[in-house]
C-alpha cells in the first residue's frame, strides 16, 4: 500500500521524518542533532525504540539535544537542563534526571 504524507498520523508522520534524519546521516554522518520535541506524536512503543536508537547513535559519536516532555526520552539522556519560565523569561539551569521526571509528572 502507498499513503501520502498527509494520510499519515502525527506518530507516523514523526518516524517518518526521524527515518529521514537518520538515512541523510548516513549519507553525510552529522555528529549534531537538535530535535524539539520529536516524540510528542509517539507512543510508549516507539518513544522507547526511539530512547535506544539515540542511544547507540550517542555511543557513536552523535551529539544530541532533545526537548521533550515524555519520561522515556529521559531515560538514557547523559545531561539535563531545566527551562523555566518566571514572570515572562526564561531561565536556564543543569538538573537532574530526578528534577526533570518531577516537571514531566506535573506537566
Amino acid at each position: 500500500m502507498t499513503y501520502t504524507i498527509q494520510e499519515l498520523s502525527g506518530g507516523e508522520r514523526s518516524i517518518v521524518a526521524i527515518c529521514l534524519f537518520l538515512c541523510l546521516n548516513k549519507i553525510d554522518n552529522f555528529s549534531f542533532f537538535f530535535f524539539d520535541e520529536i516524540d510528542a506524536a509517539l507512543d510508549t512503543i516507539h518513544r522507547d525504540n526511539l530512547s535506544l536508537l539515540l542511544k547507540e547513535l550517542a555511543h557513536r559519536g552523535t551529539q544530541f539535544i532533545i526537548t521533550t516532555f515524555r519520561k522515556e526520552l529521559l531515560e538514557y539522556s547523559d545531561n539535563m537542563y531545566i527551562v523555566k519560565i518566571v514572570d515572562r523569561e526564561s531561565y536556564i539551569s543543569k538538573g537532574t534526571k530526578n528534577e526533570a521526571y518531577e516537571i514531566i509528572s506535573i506537566v
